[in-house]
């Protein structure tokens, strides 16, 4: 196999290139705004507060004042004096801090504390005197509650209260002054009551359902029995006289009867709503969602009746998650005419557009409709997206990448460099300091517009903070620029396991974006770790398959060994099965159990199809995203693409050989040549 070497100037790596590239670039920064021992004395200091010895943080903090890191400290230094002291007694140096602080993501962290504890003991003057916009609504609340304790016209209160009233999640005890004040006010109507209680409904909050239809005119009190009889037996207790009347109450007691019983049995559900929903004047917007919820319960519960369950789904009620299963119910059936017909409609908001017409295009081809499948696939084809790499190579068309650098100047990243918050991020990130790093960097673009967000994206791939990059450009929702988006990091380790277990640079490249983005230290929620996002568990077992008798787990978060266990780990997933890429990814995403349950029991499945039938949504998507990264990145290494039908056309059963896959109608090419 032909291992693509870089040039030595794209084969840097690791911390080092970041320090050389702030110290080089021609942009004044952290790099050089300290020496080697403050450097050292701030990491003891820091240290020291993390370890909740604060008199020893506190001493060895003397002498760091014109570091441009100190916040850090102080604010480590106060919030224990705001706890140990109290309000009394920090009052000054708070004020201090948050005078000098204001705006910085130390100074707003202390703010938020403080307003926390005055909150608390309802010092509700000196809490609207420091207050600022909060994200927690516990303290949203309280800046109500602050406005009512003041006097403040209503009109200052009311948007406020009800942004906060009108959720379907139950509030904190914190917020009960908000529900006070509304139903002082005369402002809680039983429209609005009406109005939150169906958002109750949709978020499953039945709990809160049941307290608002308290304070409808309509409420009863045995209905409280019948809810909780539904609740416990839906199947059995739709049925009760008291339910017969048609209110808003007893419409909100049969909906969540039935989505209840939707989750548990999809087929009585639509049983139970065929028989009872003429007899209730609900909305068509609430006749569609609950229809909707009972159709796509019946594809998860993998129902033979699923398709004819949503054909029941009324037409003006389209949603993202209904076309999906409509898509993953017809596929399983290949259901080619349903998929058809169902297609005509647009695709909804949140639903994948490429996908939708991907698959209305493939079914077209199936029923022999070769001319209006061309127009679509052709269409596609100038999408720079898996669908679109998928219908070039169904065309014989060259893939369209398209790259377009970001529109920002040099001088627009110096610019953003500059910037004080952006200055401590870098600092903390050449300390390795990573968590409180990126905290600083998402603070600071926390509100920046699209153009801001282009330059932080631009900023950080020159410093090689890749993540931080990748980030910059999701939020400002700009694709274009593929050296940005597909960055070339950590080539050289890249490159040797490359060699050493016979696996594709672009697939390693491909892994590494897709799993961490590039961020050395990334760790998941469940405790996957490094580059290649790897259980400490796996990591252990891989380790010592390949002979490695010294690895640690805090190994993982070092890209040269995270790298090596993981490529390893890759390998294996790959000879396991066969070496289709698709299958490969979807085991080292959900594991190689749950993959040998989605084989096929028998002869062979178009991987299009077998990809989009995955029953994991966040699995379905990561392999759809290695096997486009990893022609994106056959492009950045400046590689021949391998067109995707190529690299993976079918997905075989254990028991039949890839080979004996030959060509079948599904993935045949419309078009001449290949690209």
């Amino acid at each position: 196999m032909r291992v693509h070497r870089l040039p030595p100037w794209r084969r840097r790596t690791g911390r080092v290139v970041l320090l050389l590239c702030a110290l080089t670039t021609g942009a004044a920064g952290p790099a050089s705004a300290a020496g080697d021992a403050v450097r050292a004395q701030f990491r003891r200091a820091y240290s020291a507060f993390q370890s909740r010895d604060f008199a020893r943080g506190e001493s060895l903090s003397a002498g760091l004042e014109d570091y441009l890191l100190y916040p850090h400290l102080q604010y480590e230094s106060l919030r224990h004096r705001l706890d140990k002291d109290g309000i009394e007694a920090a009052r000054a140096a708070v004020r201090q801090f948050l005078a000098d602080n204001a705006g910085t993501m130390a100074g707003e962290r202390l703010r938020t504390q403080w307003l926390t504890m005055l909150a608390r003991q309802e010092r509700w003057t000196e809490f609207l005197a420091d207050y600022a916009p909060q994200q927690k609504i516990p303290l949203r609340c309280a800046h109500v509650q602050a406005l009512v304790a003041a006097d403040s016209p209503p009109a200052a209160l009311e948007a406020e209260a009800f942004e906060l009233w009108m959720t379907g999640v139950s509030l904190p005890p914190a917020c009960d002054a908000v529900d006070d004040w509304l139903g002082r006010t005369g402002a809680l109507t039983a429209d609005t009551v009406l109005r939150r209680l169906g958002l109750a409904l949709d978020e499953g909050n039945t709990a809160l359902a049941q307290q608002l239809a308290r304070a409808l005119p309509e409420w009863q009190p045995p209905l409280l029995k019948v809810w909780q009889d539904v609740a416990s037996d839906p199947q059995k207790h739709l049925g009760s006289p008291l339910l017969r009347a048609d209110t808003p109450v007893t419409r909100a007691i049969v909906r969540s009867g039935v989505e209840r019983l939707a989750r548990r049995n999809a087929g009585a559900a639509a049983t139970e709503w065929q028989r009872r929903h003429e007899d209730y004047q609900f909305s068509s917007e609430e006749r569609g969602r609950i229809a909707a919820g009972i159709a796509m319960a019946a594809v998860r519960q993998e129902r033979s009746d699923a398709l004819a369950i949503l054909d029941e789904v009324p037409e003006g009620n389209t949603s993202a998650d209904l076309q999906r299963a409509q898509l993953m119910a017809a596929l399983e059936h290949r259901d080619w005419n349903r998929i058809t017909r169902w297609t005509t409609r647009p695709a909804a908001d949140d639903m994948n557009a490429s996908r939708w017409l991907y698959w209305r295009a493939r079914a077209l081809q199936q029923l022999g409709r070769q001319d209006e499948a061309e127009t679509i696939f052709r269409q596609l084809v100038a999408e720079r997206d898996y669908y679109g790499l998928m219908s070039a190579g169904i065309l014989g068309a060259p893939y369209s990448f398209n790259h377009r650098p970001l529109p920002v100047s040099a001088a627009q990243v110096a610019s953003f460099l500059s910037r004080p918050g952006i200055e401590r991020a870098r600092e903390l990130h050449v300390l390795e300091l990573d968590a409180p790093a990126r905290a600083e960097w998402t603070f600071e673009i926390a509100s920046l517009d699209r153009q801001g967000l282009m330059e932080a994206a631009a900023a950080a791939h020159r410093l090689q903070w890749y993540d931080r990059a990748i980030a910059s450009l999701g939020k400002a929702r700009e694709y274009d620029d593929l050296e940005v988006r597909f960055p070339l990091g950590y080539t050289d380790v890249v490159e040797r396991y490359a060699r050493e277990r016979n696996l594709e640079p672009a697939v390693m490249l491909s892994f590494i974006r897709s799993e961490s983005a590039f961020n050395e230290f990334a760790r998941s929620p469940a405790g996957a770790l490094g580059l290649m996002q790897v259980m400490p568990a796996t990591g252990k077992l891989t380790a010592r398959r390949i002979g490695l008798s010294s690895h640690t787990t805090a190994d993982l978060l070092r890209a040269q060994s995270n790298v090596m266990i993981g490529s390893a780990y890759l390998r294996d997933m790959l000879d396991r099965h066969g070496g289709n890429l698709a299958m490969a990814a979807a085991a080292y995403n959900a594991g190689p159990l749950r993959v040998k349950k989605w084989r096929p029991l028998r002869d062979c499945i178009e991987a299009d199809i077998w990809v989009d039938t995955i029953p994991f949504t966040e699995t379905r998507r990561y392999v759809r995203n290695i096997l486009f990264y990893t022609a994106l990145y056959e492009m950045r290494l400046q590689e021949k693409v391998r067109p995707l039908r190529e690299r993976v056309a079918y997905v075989a059963a254990e028991s039949t050989t890839p080979a004996s896959c030959d060509s079948g109608p599904g993935l045949a090419q419309l078009g001449p040549g290949s690209p």
